[in-house]
């Protein structure tokens, strides 16, 4: 179970019990910091805390401005600045800047504050109002995560303009759909909803800012009725006062509750062992696919998520591969990799890595090119796999692979070895096509 499910389980409970709580959470940082973007905490009113934004003095005043919150109802935002000189007498290690936002939770809304909005032009499922609790929020969210549904939960962190009452507005989408919740700038609402598909294939929380016009960043009942949506009067004059009509800015959070990245590891022999522990310390469901039931079995794989006792060709055609899907193909001999790429060498998996030496794979790369499979297909393989160290026991040769999986999520300059292999495994394989084409 993920931290961020442990904390909204958390705040569900006390919207549950009645509590008026505060959530603080990391959504900027520049520089080197202890927590990453997305990370939570909660605050109650009696000064009880679940879950950090890394500590210190920098969350002591988080602390007290939740305390604040949960006095007014008013979200805020505080700056963790952590680049003072090091000292001997300095708490932490890190030296970089933390945005973090503190908002309130509040068990129901204020009845007054749904009634100041006319939202009958939005089509809120199950919302007859900007979300009719909290905790409708936080229970779709919950649902969404047990499901294995991508969520993201966008809130409003700043606005300037004329969008009233927007800073603390949440709106949760599920599957790219409105779920709960609902913003009060309409035109803010359809940008958030036309840019969540991008944002969820880039696989990061992340804040965006928008700008508005004043027509799209207003409710209709907003303006008095003399008033047009551009601020002028129906005959084209303006009001006074009102000579521009200003647009406005909002800057929003996207908070992506994703499905866990999925770890298919081909082949259970004694390097699969480590490399399932490894994966599930990076928080991927770990999936064993072996046709040998005395090696892929829990006794051997004890924290996999999944073991499927199969040959590899039927185990990889029921497996969905997915753009979050890793594939580790470490299995006891030439046929059963050739046999595995032919099933997954040209699907969208974020990562395939081959274990083998540099013959061995570029024996695996002629055949499968020669079948008809593209050089680029081939070279976007891991193979051989891991990072360029220097490795010799299962567990070593695990942390290599793990690291290099990482790299390709996260990103990363660490030299792979592959990079050492990939071009001249093209040229090797350009001039082969040539041989063939000369010997017609």
């Amino acid at each position: 179970m993920s931290d961020v499910t442990t904390l909204y389980e958390a705040v569900d409970r006390c919207l549950a019990a009645g509590e008026t709580i505060a959530v603080a959470t990391i959504v900027r940082r520049k520089g080197s910091s202890p927590r990453e973007v997305g990370a939570k905490m909660l605050i109650r009113a009696n000064g009880d805390t679940d879950g950090t934004v890394g500590g210190g003095c920098g969350e002591a005043d988080v602390w007290r401005a939740a305390l604040d919150v949960m006095a007014d109802r008013e979200p805020r935002t505080v700056l963790v600045d952590l680049t003072e000189e090091i000292s001997m007498n300095t708490d932490g290690v890190c030296g970089g800047i933390m945005e973090i936002f503190v908002e309130p939770w509040v068990p129901e809304p204020a009845e007054a504050d749904a009634a100041q909005i006319d939202t009958s032009h939005l089509d809120l499922p199950g919302c007859s109002t900007f979300g009719p609790s909290a905790r409708a929020l936080t229970c779709a969210l919950l649902e969404a995560v047990a499901a294995k549904r991508p969520a993201v939960l966008a809130t409003v962190l700043a606005c300037m303009g004329p969008m009233p009452r927007a800073t603390g507005d949440r709106l949760l989408l599920v599957d790219g759909e409105v779920r709960a919740g609902g913003f009060h700038a309409p035109g803010l609402q359809q940008r958030v909803l036309a840019d969540v598909a991008a944002i969820i294939a880039e696989g990061r929380s992340c804040v965006r800012t928008y700008t508005l016009e004043p027509a799209s960043s207003l409710h209709p009942g907003s303006l008095p009725a003399s008033v047009g949506a551009q601020g002028s009067r129906p005959d084209g004059s303006r009001p006074p006062g009102n000579e521009v009509a200003p647009t406005g800015t909002a800057s929003v959070f996207f908070e992506l509750a994703l499905p866990k990245p999925v770890l298919v590891i081909v082949g259970a022999g004694h390097v699969a062992v480590p490399v399932a522990e490894v994966g599930r310390l990076l928080d991927f469901d770990v999936v064993v696919i072996d046709d040998r039931p005395s090696f892929a079995n829990r006794a051997r794989f004890p924290s996999a998520d999944r073991i499927v006792v199969d040959d590899f060709e039927t185990a990889l055609d029921a497996l969905p591969i997915t753009p979050s899907t890793y594939v580790v193909l470490v299995t006891r001999g030439h046929a059963h990799d050739v046999r595995s790429l032919r099933k997954i060498v040209e699907q969208p998996a974020a990562y395939i890595g081959m274990i083998g030496s540099r013959r061995r794979v570029f024996a695996v790369f002629k055949l499968l090119h020669e079948e008809g499979v593209p050089i680029d297909a081939l070279l976007r393989l891991h193979a051989p796999i891991g990072l360029d160290v220097e490795t010799e026991t299962p567990g070593e040769i695990a942390v290599s692979i793990g690291a290099e999986i990482l790299k390709a999520r996260r990103g990363g300059r660490a030299a792979s070895l592959s990079d050492r292999t990939r071009e001249q495994h093209r040229a090797s394989l350009l001039k082969d096509a040539e041989r063939w084409l000369v010997s017609r």
